[in-house]
């Protein structure tokens, strides 16, 4: 997997977040990069990422169900006590600790996990890059569940957005069919974790 990929999907996420309106740096300073690295073992696909994306504090909501966060730069250091052996904790995911391979040879096809809170890592993406381009597809094509009533039947809001091409197609459709469209691209994406994004 190129380091070309990787890029891409930060790309296009950047994208993605200004048109949600969510908050982030372009990058996090070197020198603040050096530091962690000195005291951890910080993956070198996580420090590329925050090389030209520092989350900041933006909490990333799904579908209404899934909250995915990842740390800034600075705020690194003070999660990595909940790691476990091997993995590196870069962010949250429902509130339990997300975490990166750290002993992956390939940074680039090293897995992310989540740890549960029996001790288990369940896998939510084979890659990092693969996470970035799950999270993308997961707040583009369910920023308009909040439309659908709770017998899953379209609302004719305002709220949705006329440069998004499937929310637009989303007028004529229930909620089914959205969940149905989402998990087709996810199960693109990365058939082995694609059941860990899709909603109740």
């Amino acid at each position: 997997m190129s380091h070309e990929i990787l890029l891409e999907e930060i790309a296009d996420l950047k994208v993605l977040l200004d048109h949600e309106g969510y908050d982030y740096q372009d990058g996090a300073e070197e020198d603040v990069l050096d530091s962690v690295a000195r005291t951890f073992r910080l993956p070198g696909v996580y420090r590329a990422f925050l090389g030209q994306l520092n989350p900041g504090d933006s909490v990333w909501r799904i579908g209404g169900q899934i909250a995915v966060q990842l740390h800034s730069a600075d705020a690194l250091p003070e999660f990595q006590a909940d790691a476990e052996p091997g993995y590196f904790v870069i962010g949250s995911f429902n509130d339990q600790p997300l975490v990166l391979e750290s002993a992956s040879d390939d940074a680039l096809s090293a897995a992310v996990f989540v740890l549960e809170p029996d001790g288990d890592a369940r896998c939510i993406a084979s890659s990092f890059p693969q996470f970035l381009k799950m999270v993308r597809t997961g707040l583009d094509m369910l920023s308009g569940l909040s439309a659908f009533d709770e017998d899953g039947e379209g609302s004719f809001d305002e709220a949705y957005d006329d440069v998004n091409d499937f929310e637009e197609g989303a007028f004529a459709r229930d909620r089914d069919d959205v969940l149905g469209d989402y998990r087709d691209e996810l199960e693109a994406i990365d058939p082995d974790c694609a059941e860990a994004w899709l909603p109740a």
